[in-house]
Formats: C-alpha cells, structure tokens, sequence
C-alpha cells in the first residue's frame, strides 16, 4: 500500500442543498396535523406531527404514539418494523378492496392546546384506481417538466397523484486519494481495486404536496397533460439517470375540497397549507372530544403506477468556481484539522509532492446528500 508525503492546498465550491417541506403557520393555531392515505395495493405512509403557534412551522417533535388501518371486517394493519414513531409505512398491498377502511390514532401524549391522544378517521369506501395514460416530459432552454394525463371509466373526476424519484449522480471532481485520519493519504490506485467509491451515487425523494386536478367532461374523465414537477436542467437530478414513479389514484370529491381549500390558502397567504380551522379541517377526530380541530385527510383508494426513466441528454452542468489556498503543510495534526472543517484530499500534479484539498462535497457523494445504497434493479453499472 502507497503512501504519499503531503503539501495540503485547499479548495471549495458553491453547491445548492434542498430544503424539505415544512407547513408554514400563519395564526396562533395548534392541532395535530395527519399526513397519509389509504392506498390498497400499496405501501401506506403515515406521518404525524403538531402545528407550533408562534414558531411558524409544523413539527414532528414530540408527537409519537401508534398507527394503524382497519377495515369494517375487523382486520387491522400496522407497520411491522417501526410500530411507534412519528412516521410509519403499513403494507396494504394485499387488502381487499370491497371494504371499508379508517387510521386509528393513539398518541404518546397530547399535543399543544389538546387533551386526546386517541382519533380515527372517518370510514372510507375503496375508489378504483384511474389509469394512467401516460407521464412524459417537455423541455426548454431552462427547465425539463415532467407531465401526466390520466382517465377513468365513470367516477367524479377527481384525482390525486404523487411520485417517488431516484436519481444517479457524480460529484463535481474526481478524487484520486483519501485521508485516513491519524494516518495518512492513500491512492485509491491501491485500495478498493482502484475505484473510487465515492464519485457515485443515489439519491431518494418524494413528493411534499400531493397534486390535485378536477376533470369534467361528456363521455367520461380524462386531465392531458397536467404538470408533475418541473427540473431545472442544471440539476443533478439528470446528470446521469433519474428516473420517477407516479401514482394517481381517484379521490372523492370532500377529499377533493379540503385539498382544493388547502391549495388556495396556500395561493392566497405565500405559505403551503397556512390553516385556517373553518376551512381545511378534514376528516379526522378526537375520540373524546368532537370540537377538536384536527388538520390532515385520510382517503382510501386503489392505486394506478407509471414510470420513466430521463438520460443525461438535457443535463446542461451549472458553473461552479472553486478558490485554492496552499499552506505548505506536511503535519498530520493540521491534515486532521482540515478533515475535520470538512476538506478532503482531491488530485496531485507532481505524484503526491503537492497534494489539493477540495470540499468534500466536491469528491465525496455521500457529503453531498447521496447514498452508496443503489437499487438492484437500476440500470447503469457504474458503482
């Protein structure tokens, strides 16, 4: 194994981090807050979480407890790896759909303003999957827009959807070193059969605010075209391969309200889902008290998938500048301090004589919000 003497130069380099939804408060207001639906077929996702007056913001912190869905046979359903949490995922994949279904709630404690810790929603009949008649993209200069048309065979014509996104990324430069602390720099030509294992990888993501359209039309119920997302083609998201999972499902036309309401107070205060009790309450309750104001609701639905996979042929990379600092350094106690502010080695001129640091978010995937987990069906084979 080579070891290299080092010079320590320094680099960094703008990057951009995501920020995940957060529910924005506009009134001193306080409730528990139930984000989930019913999906037959599928994997339901329940997370739970409490507005905080003042604060402007919804958490999760705190609110624990239990979750579960029944059906009007008595068979109930929970999440068999994480039963007690905040955020529970309970396989509905093999529930029949002629039933009826409800969440049961029960909490470790009650939330700010509240005294229940036990709710249910209403009971739910099953609406039929829509089909999916297709999810494409546009593109321009700027940005590449994913869109979905979709139809059903009678029904309201009210539909909701959501997608799931895994997208295949490199970083900005490609180390040739690592640092092991203490230690000392190793070429990768000599470890891990001369790959670097941290140019590559996978990130995973969701949607935050489920999309909502209201068709009407003489022979039956069909959107065209309606909008999914929009991705920069600056973004890293087509870099290399993306690829997104879409799922619609009908929804009934008071779920429907309560999503259209939640939509235009968003429209109308700047901030997704700012409450306002007289209109957004949806159809969970307290057990023990009928006047509680309880924000979030739960639909059941069967549920129709589509997906796509986009090449990097419209990824157009973004500048990033990076300004170098050379201390002429040979210690192994500044080397660790370097590490430790979050610098890592990076590419040599003169066969390890002088040796360039980089942010590591600049050479190490991992450090820029990816993960080596890859799933064993993607198709590229980089690692």
């Amino acid at each position: 194994m080579k070891k290299l003497p080092i010079f320590l130069a320094l680099a960094s380099a703008l990057a951009g981090c995501v920020y995940p939804f957060s529910l924005d408060v506009s009134k001193d207001v306080t409730g528990l807050v139930v984000d989930g639906d019913i999906l037959i077929g599928d994997t339901a996702r329940v997370e739970l979480s409490s507005l905080q007056p003042l604060k402007g913001v919804r958490s999760s912190e705190g609110v624990t407890g239990t979750v579960w869905i029944e059906d009007d046979k008595g068979d109930r359903y929970e999440d068999p790896v994480n039963p007690h949490g905040s955020s529970f995922a309970i396989d509905m994949t093999t529930a029949p759909a002629d039933r009826k279904y409800r969440i049961g709630i029960k909490l470790d404690s009650p939330v700010k303003g509240s005294s229940s810790v036990s709710y249910h929603s209403s009971w739910q009949d099953v609406q039929k999957a829509p089909k999916i008649d297709s999810v494409y993209y546009t593109y321009d200069d700027k940005d590449l827009d994913v869109k979905l048309s979709l139809s059903t065979a009678g029904g309201n014509g009210c539909f909701r959807w959501d997608y799931d996104e895994i997208w295949e990324f490199h970083t900005a430069l490609y180390a040739y070193a690592e640092y092991r602390y203490n230690d000392g720099i190793y070429l990768f030509s000599d470890l891990y059969g001369g790959k670097n294992p941290y140019y590559w990888c996978w990130s995973y993501s969701a949607s935050h605010e489920a999309g909502i359209a209201i068709a009407r039309s003489t022979g039956g119920e069909r959107i065209i075209g309606h909008d999914v997302l929009r991705i920069p083609r600056s973004s890293k998201k087509i870099q290399s391969m993306y690829y997104i999972k879409v799922k619609a499902r009908n929804i009934s036309e008071e779920c429907y309200e309560y999503l259209r309401a939640i939509q235009e107070n968003s429209n109308s205060t700047g901030s997704l889902m700012a409450p306002d009790p007289s209109q957004v309450v949806g159809n969970v309750r307290s057990d023990t008290d009928p006047l509680e104001v309880v924000y979030g609701y739960v639909g059941a639905s069967q549920v129709a998938f589509k997906e796509m996979f986009i090449g990097n042929a419209l990824y157009r990379k973004s500048y990033e500048s990076y300004d170098t600092i050379i201390p002429n350094a040979n210690s192994i106690p500044v080397l660790n301090h370097y590490y430790d502010i979050g610098f890592r080695p990076y590419y040599s001129e003169d066969e390890g004589e002088n040796y360039y640091w980089v942010t590591d978010r600049c050479v190490d995937c991992t450090r820029a919000g990816g993960t080596k987990d890859k799933p064993s069906w993607w198709p590229t084979n980089n690692q």
